[in-house]
């Protein structure tokens, strides 16, 4: 096994194959349809097992160079008041091969900010659960109903955490519930001196500096409100599945930043490996993320997703599908590094931001980070890049859709989010301000792993079992000082 590969296998077969091998034809296919990128492109977009596409952008070039899908998104904020939900618009119905990723912005459609939302009000579990499913009956009862792949909710949602009189009430029944009525359980874990389980508990534990005066308080917040904020994911990504006659997966766009970078994670809600666990029954194989950068980082991040969501059993038809994804850099160095790497640790999709946007302004992502200059039609070197991965994934798509980790010697290491939150940031990136990563940059034992030659795993919390386990020839604990009894 190469230092820098991976081992990869089709769940129908015993051989393995090397990652290094992009070529292999899948059975069935014929010479001839591997050496014309046309029919293997027509066949992807109609089968749609390894979703390829861009976020935004005119589709008939985004079609031409190889890519199937394209995101759409609907915010109707008329659709409180009781304006009818709108209809797809006609030139949707354009490209018929196109594959359609569709959001429903519930959040965005509030007349409120959405960082204001108040999680804990009643009604905002209806709203989402009504717009989405009106959303979902908008397409189904459309020409597009046959275009669209799968389902999402609102783009990188992952909310702050905010004190309302509601949360604070619900917390208190939280920490009485958890500590079963023992006000010096609570006391020992804070650090403090409580005598009832009141809402005020929610002063100490979401002071601005709580994750250093005390820890155990800001570790038990985040877990109360992160929980509740994905249960309402949940509920809306299940009311969307059961409105749909075809019950197609629902994948929520989150982002790398509530990762393993301690100043983003501390401020917005979301916990990766939980939400993949909740989403299981309703992701359709995928879980969704956004992600940018470059090298073993990205692998890394994606490993721990897709540990996170696939089955124990191996069964293929599971995935990472990164809803954004784009070379800020060198897009050489990005393609060689990164997006060749990910397919073997766990990457089942790509949406690449963005093609270009000319009604958008020069200096803002649309364009910035651009496929092509808006302006001059000219492409930039990405693009050819990413067609040609495009043409290459089709090729031999089958097997990339289905592959799944071969049963060879390897080793697993903790991403621990608790101690994330925790933690100060890096000094070797501190110049990034709130996007640096954690002083204990875990994914750089992991690039020196992988470079002995260690085929790594990436796991979360809720893998520490011995079921999961059982694989490996060891586990890193890198800086994991805050374990649950049963973790331990």
């Amino acid at each position: 096994m190469l230092a820098s590969g991976r081992v990869l296998r089709q769940s129908c077969c015993a051989a393995a194959l090397a990652f290094i091998v992009f070529t292999a034809v899948s059975a069935g296919e014929s010479p001839d349809d591997v050496d014309h990128v046309t029919k293997s492109h027509d066949r992807a977009t109609r089968n749609g097992d390894f979703p390829l596409g861009i976020v935004r952008g005119d589709p008939v070039p985004a079609f031409a160079a190889g890519f199937s899908h394209v995101q759409e998104a609907v915010q109707a904020p008329g659709f409180v008041s009781g304006t009818p939900y709108p209809a797809p618009m006609p030139y949707q119905h354009e490209v018929r091969e196109l594959r359609y990723f569709s959001l429903a912005l519930a959040a965005d459609s509030l007349p409120r900010a959405r960082d204001d939302i108040d999680l804990f009000d009643p009604a905002l579990k209806i709203h989402l659960e009504n717009y989405g499913r009106a959303h979902v009956r908008s397409r189904v009862q459309s020409p597009l109903d046959a275009s669209v792949q799968r389902w999402g909710l609102d783009n990188e949602w992952e909310p702050p955490l905010r004190m309302t009189p509601a949360a604070q009430s619900a917390f208190a029944a939280w920490l009485r519930e958890t500590y079963a009525g023992d006000i010096a359980a609570l006391n020992d874990a804070w650090g403090t001196h409580a005598d009832a389980f009141s809402a005020d508990l929610v002063q100490v534990a979401a002071a601005d500096d709580a994750w250093r005066s005390h820890p155990g308080a800001f570790l038990d917040w985040y877990a109360f409100a992160s929980e509740h904020f994905l249960q309402l994911l949940v509920a809306q990504a299940r009311a969307m599945q059961a409105a749909d006659p075809r019950a197609r997966g629902v994948v929520h766009k989150s982002t790398q930043l509530t990762l393993e970078r301690p100043m983003t994670s501390r401020t917005r809600l979301f916990d990766h490996g939980r939400f993949a666990e909740l989403m299981q029954p309703y992701g359709g194989g995928f879980y969704g993320i956004d992600m940018y950068g470059a090298g073993d980082r990205q692998a890394y991040e994606t490993s721990y997703i897709y540990n996170s969501m696939r089955p124990l059993d191996g069964a293929a038809g599971h995935g990472v599908l990164l809803t954004e994804t784009n070379t800020h850099g060198d897009a050489a160095r990005q393609f060689a590094s990164t997006f060749w790497r990910l397919l073997g640790n766990g990457a089942k999709g790509l949406m690449f931001f963005t093609h270009g946007n000319a009604a958008a302004a020069r200096a803002s992502d649309w364009n910035r980070y651009a496929m092509r200059d808006p302006d001059t039609g000219r492409y930039a070197a990405r693009w050819f890049y990413a067609a040609r991965l495009a043409a290459t994934i089709q090729r031999t798509e089958n097997f990339w859709a289905q592959a799944v980790p071969a049963s060879v010697p390897r080793v697993a290491m903790l991403l621990p989010q608790r101690d994330v939150l925790l933690a100060e940031k890096s000094t070797r990136n501190a110049a990034e301000g709130r996007f640096a990563y954690a002083r204990n940059e875990r994914w750089l034992v992991y690039r020196w792993l992988r470079e002995q030659g260690y085929w790594v795993d990436v796991l979360p919390y809720a893998r520490l079992h011995q079921d999961a386990l059982r694989d490996y020839d060891a586990l890193l604990l890198v800086g994991a000082e805050h374990l649950g009894t049963e973790e331990s």
